[in-house]
């Protein structure tokens, strides 16, 4: 009996020091977890597989990080526009390359656009997007931009909303002659992601909820208008 005795309490401070071994254990790999995370959020590393999802990868020279939110758009200096900087009207257009109504109404803007000479209108376009596919569509316009051939592009990406993915968006580069390694280059590498970024963040900013949506001469203007309705606002302002 004595023997059994000892042995029991051999396997007693066995037990102990096995529990005591794991409680540190565990101790130490949630504050190495913790560390980890923390070192994940203060990083700008993003996996590929959420590189949209994960939100706005932004600087902080950003124009847009503020301490108060905008209440009226500004034309920023990589913003694509046409008209003159000294036009009597601006329009701000936000947009996104996959809805319908931006369709719709991209072709009552070129109607628009055709009426009224650069010195009275400008349109600044504000390129923003909902999902991964407009993302990328809305980057490739502007790497188009970069070689000159914004409106061109994107008069294609609209005509084939129903057919976007990478390869349908390098064969527009290409058919619209644009060098394709400068195109793909700036496609895959970014180049254009925190532009895009900005214009949702702006658009949130000024509580925009849906496109298309204007905002002309500061006033907003929210659903689809026929170029004669947005000329009758235009005509008041001028």
């Amino acid at each position: 009996m004595p023997k059994k005795s000892k042995q029991n309490k051999s396997k007693s401070k066995v037990s102990i020091w096995l529990f005591f071994s794991a409680a540190v254990g565990l101790f130490f790999l949630s504050i190495f977890l913790f560390i980890f995370v923390q070192y994940l959020n203060n990083t700008n590393i993003t996996p590929a597989s959420v590189r949209y999802a994960a939100g706005p990868k932004i600087s902080y020279n950003d124009p847009l990080i503020r301490d108060a939110k905008i209440l009226y758009p500004k034309v920023l200096p990589d913003d694509v526009r046409r008209g003159s900087a000294n036009a009597k009207v601006t329009i701000f257009y936000y947009c996104d390359l996959f809805s319908p109504l931006c369709k719709i109404q991209q072709d009552e803007i070129y109607k628009l656009l055709a009426i009224y000479p650069e010195t009275i209108l400008r349109l600044v376009w504000k390129g923003t997007a909902s999902t991964n596919e407009g993302m990328l569509a809305q980057q490739a316009v502007y790497c188009a931009n970069a070689q000159g051939k914004f409106w061109e592009y994107q008069h294609e990406v609209f005509m084939n909303q129903a057919n976007i993915d990478l390869k349908f968006l390098e064969s527009i580069a290409a058919a619209l002659n644009l060098s394709i390694n400068e195109f793909n280059a700036c496609l895959n590498e970014g180049q254009m992601e925190n532009k895009v970024y900005e214009n949702n963040i702006e658009a949130t900013d000024l509580e925009i909820d849906a496109v298309p949506y204007f905002f002309i001469d500061n006033t907003p203007y929210r659903g689809l208008f026929t170029s004669e309705e947005l000329s009758e606002i235009i005509n008041e302002k001028l």
